[in-house]
């Protein structure tokens, strides 16, 4: 009886245990025919998703460990709702320990011949000719480019077409150039917000001018001219290492590798744009997680403006009409992409689009991604007010660096039209323009009839209801380190809001040192931008803003803005600690600036207000400030105003109990910002920042 009861016990035990355990394996030298098991893996994901989808109940989660080794993809590996978790239990795809596999979107080249020094030719075996980057050992190689480094910058003169005719200096255009169908033109047109990669319809060397095959985002390319270009896709112009031409007729490639042995490298030419996408056809895939795997390499398209003709495409101002991305959410929820590498997506490195909600990408790397490093990109205003459908994701715990590769008015994370979103503790830097962006929807002070902005559902949009239209909305921006960005834009913020929606949180982030950039312009470390309104900017450090023509730390439009509790480092070179404008009929009022720590080193104005009436502050008071020259002065309406002037002027409504005493750092010039016990911070109310908190922290 004993012996019968042991017997049983064992194998509710073993059963227990095995059904927690439901496991499958792919390798590199696994074959489909395997059944999956340890010593008889599969030999792709494709295989693995599909074993899965087939198990009809599921009682427990299943983990796939994927082998190390290099998986070349041909087409890209797509989850819907059949290959989701179910019942509450999750399907882990996840990289065997102590080993590491990495999935490519391409494949490799081979038979190399040397056809001068130092250049190679192969032939090109693909189904089509849509791509226009190769990577030799992860390094991302451009079609022929003119200059190697750098720009040309355009002329201003009288053009035929705004829209299409470019003009540039003759001399800039080698004789001996040719132009093919392949051959583009990198542009910043019309400004330093955003650039464009399109192809050139012709060239008119005696003339000055470059068509443009289709217009881009606006009518003027050469507005606020000289504006910058450089050119690629130029036979003549292929001369350095990393630079290749394609001869469509031909289909050979010829390339100037980075190494002396061509053979030792891996060059790879890319055929998705997509490794992963999850995409839910009627409902939700959910439930699905990716952990400790490398994810490399995507195609970029031969033509690519911010709102026009797009991978998504033609929306209106400001929304990316390119949503593509190496790693790609729609109709999900709930899936994880956790202690991975992104890294040259030519597009985003994660997209999650429309609908798609509580999804996360945590401790992991996403880096030199041709756009963004991370989209959340719901819908527009035009969609209507119930068109809440993007939201909660966390994007947390990440390093996100050296982003923008292919276009320079990217972000390390873009949220468009998304909300409640949790983005926390990531580490980010180099990026040519934005650390962090939310944007949303300006209306320009016109609503119902008067708007040329239609709600889709038939909804009329007013003055008081129009917040119920933007969904990017409730975001906590938090515990983030924001460095080097801004490097080849102007007129942003390393965290920017433009047209966004209410209650927007940005506490305890570390936003420092910018110090170089390819423009002048205007830079800031928080910039609430138009329409930027009901946003709470909290305990942030802010310091060394170096770079541009005219620096602020906080510049704040808007209305019903909080600026509390920062400390916020004035460099010798910036203009006004705080700036306040008012454009483009939007209003600004209702600002609340308090206990704000203010350290002035050079004659920078603690305010710099634009235009002033009597709603734009609520509250401006409880601040200490102190500058090493010792001068005190206010700017409104570009009159200077001392601490005393600045009281009589609003007839003591600000700055009564503003104290203007040093605030007792550490150490200033080393970047230690913690206070000494004896700071007068401490009895006016302000509250130590929690400096040891910005950026990534260890994984528990």
């Amino acid at each position: 009886m004993k012996k019968s009861f042991l017997f049983l016990f064992l194998c509710l035990c073993f059963s227990i245990s095995f059904a927690k355990t439901t496991t499958f394996y792919v390798a590199t030298n696994g074959s489909d025919t395997n059944p999956g098991t340890k010593k008889l893996p599969f030999a792709t994901l494709i295989k693995a998703r599909n074993t899965v989808r087939n198990i009809k109940k599921q009682k427990n989660d299943i983990t796939i460990y994927i082998r190390g080794g290099r998986y070349y993809l041909k087409e890209t590996i797509v989850f819907n709702e059949t290959d989701s978790g179910k019942n509450d239990h999750k399907i882990i795809y996840k990289a065997y320990p102590g080993e590491k596999p990495v999935f490519i979107g391409g494949k490799p080249l081979y038979n190399w011949e040397k056809v001068g020094a130092g250049l190679y030719k192969t032939k090109i075996d693909i189904p089509d000719d849509e791509f226009y980057h190769i990577y030799e050992n992860g390094k991302r190689a451009f079609e022929a480019r003119y200059p190697n480094e750098g720009y040309l910058l355009g002329i201003k003169k009288e053009v035929e077409n705004t829209a299409l005719d470019f003009s540039i200096n003759p001399v800039d255009i080698q004789d001996n150039f040719t132009f093919t169908q392949r051959s583009r033109i990198y542009l910043w047109a019309g400004n330093d917000w955003f650039s464009a990669f399109v192809p050139m319809k012709s060239v008119d060397k005696s003339k000055g001018i470059i068509k443009l095959r289709d217009t881009l985002h606006l009518t003027d390319v050469n507005k606020r001219s000289p504006r910058r270009y450089y050119l690629t896709g130029i036979k003549e112009a292929l001369d350095a290492p990393s630079e290749f031409y394609y001869n469509t007729d031909t289909k050979e490639l010829f390339y100037y590798p980075i190494s002396k042995d061509i053979n030792k490298s891996e060059i790879v030419i890319p055929l998705i744009t997509s490794i992963i996408r999850f995409v839910g056809k009627q409902e939700p895939v959910k439930n699905i997680e990716f952990s400790g795997i490398d994810f490399s390499i995507t195609r970029f398209g031969a033509y690519f403006t911010e709102t026009k003709n797009g991978t998504h495409g033609t929306n209106g101002w400001n929304e990316p009409a390119n949503k593509e991305g190496l790693i790609y959410f729609e109709n999900a929820n709930n899936c994880i992409i956790n202690k991975s590498i992104i890294s040259n997506a030519g597009y985003n490195g994660v997209s999650m689009v429309w609908d798609a909600q509580e999804n996360t990408v945590k401790n992991s790397e996403i880096k030199n991604c041709g756009f963004h490093g991370v989209l959340l990109s719901g819908y527009r205003a035009t969609f209507g007010s119930k068109a809440d459908f993007n939201k909660k994701h966390n994007i947390t715990n990440n390093h996100i660096h050296h982003c923008g590769k292919l276009i320079g008015h990217s972000a390390g994370i873009f949220i468009w039209a998304s909300g409640k979103n949790k983005i926390t503790h990531n580490e980010i830097h180099d990026m040519p323009r934005y650390g962090i962006c939310i944007k949303g929807q300006r209306w320009g002070g016109k609503f119902g009839a008067e708007s040329n902005i239609k709600i889709n559902t038939g909804e009329v949009v007013t003055k008081d209801n129009k917040w119920d239209f933007v969904h990017s909305r409730e975001n906590y921006i938090a515990y983030n380190d924001i460095y080097s960005v801004s490097k080849d834009s102007e007129d942003n913020g390393m965290i920017s809001f433009w047209g966004s929606g209410k209650n927007n949180v940005v506490y305890n982030n570390k936003l420092h040192d910018i110090t170089d950039k390819n423009v002048e312009g205007i830079t800031m470390a928080v910039y609430l931008d138009d329409a930027a309104d009901y946003t709470t900017v909290e305990n942030n450090l802010i310091f060394n803003i170096n770079a541009g023509a005219k620096i602020y730390p906080i510049l704040a439009k808007g209305v019903h803005n909080s600026i509390i509790n920062n400390y916020i480092i004035c460099e010798a070179s910036n203009k006004a600690a705080v700036r306040n404008v008012t454009q483009y009929s939007e209003e600004v009022k209702g600002h609340i600036y308090k206990k704000n720590i203010i350290y002035l080193k050079g004659d920078a104005d603690i305010f710099s207000i634009g235009t002033w009436n009597d709603e734009k502050f609520v509250e401006s008071d409880y601040n200490l400030i102190f500058s090493e020259k010792g001068n005190y002065t206010y700017s409104v309406e570009n009159k200077k105003l001392s601490v005393g002037d600045w009281k009589k002027e609003f007839n003591g409504r600000y700055a009564t109990h503003n104290v203007y005493e040093n605030p007792e750092f550490y150490n200033v010039n080393t970047n230690d910002f913690r206070l000494k016990k004896d700071s007068p911070a401490f009895k006016m109310g302000i509250k130590e920042i929690e400096l040891n908190k910005f950026g990534i922290q260890p994984i528990k």
